[in-house]
Order: structure tokens, then sequence, then C-alpha cells
């Protein structure tokens, strides 16, 4: 579920012609785990922690949208 902060700042985002990735980064106890064990998502006990696999497979969409971008920022200016 999106919260109206963040309803807000993608209004301001799409406002302002500010380019943005369509997939969204969703906010998961699992990124907040991976912070406070000082390890990757991948190494997290996912007995102890929820939602590892889909912090997983989020991550990766928001990493691959962001390599297309930049390879197609790249491609552009050559």
């Amino acid at each position: 579920m999106i919260s109206r902060v963040e309803r807000k700042i993608m209004a301001e985002i799409q406002g302002n012609d500010v380019p943005s990735f369509t997939t969204h980064l969703h906010e998961r106890s699992a990124y907040k785990a991976m912070m406070l064990e000082g390890v990757p998502l991948a190494e997290l006990n996912r007995d102890e922690y929820n939602g590892v696999d889909k912090a997983i497979t989020n991550a990766d969409l928001s990493r691959g949208r962001a390599i297309e971008y930049i390879i197609n920022k790249q491609e552009k200016a050559a």
C-alpha cells in the first residue's frame, strides 16, 4: 500500500517531469533487517525474518530498471 507521503512525493516527481521507474521499491522489513544484521538479503535467516524472498525479487526488479535506464542513457549519448 502506498502511503500519503509517498503519493505526494510521486506527484511532485511527475509534476516536475523528473524521470522515474515504474518499479516501486516497497518498504519491507527484510530491508531493515539487512541493515540491522549487516548482511545481504540473500544471507538473512528466513526463519527469523519474513518476506526475504519478496524483498529480493523487488530489489532485483528495481536494479534491473536502473541498469536499463543507465544503458539507454549511454546509448543516447553515444
